[in-house]
């Protein structure tokens, strides 16, 4: 979501993906997987994010059985950051009421 402030995530519909897991060699590396927006965002809001004005939250929950069998979830919350100055715009570790605790 695109927002100036952190929001509350929506109440997230359960979506199942299949990720194995392969044996990386030492020359090689995982597969890549491209996910994108449903709609693209407009030219005022890219450079909102630019401005660190607005801000592109990306959250979430991973649900998965560790090797003991234990049902167990990761959940995430991440904020964009563009560096004064221009540059690259990445994805930072944002604590937000408890959206980061897994178990």
């Amino acid at each position: 979501m695109i927002a100036a402030d952190p929001i509350d995530p929506p109440a997230l519909f359960l979506s199942t993906k299949d990720f194995p897991e392969y044996m990386i060699g030492a020359t090689d590396s995982t597969k890549a997987v491209n996910y994108s927006p449903a709609t693209a965002p407009l030219a005022s809001q890219v450079r909102s994010i630019g401005r660190n004005g607005s801000r592109l939250w990306l959250f979430g929950r991973l649900y998965y059985d560790d090797v003991f069998g234990s049902h167990q979830v990761h959940r995430f919350y991440f904020r964009s950051k563009s560096p004064l100055g221009g540059g690259a715009i990445v994805l930072e570790p944002f604590e937000y009421k408890d959206y980061n605790q897994s178990t």
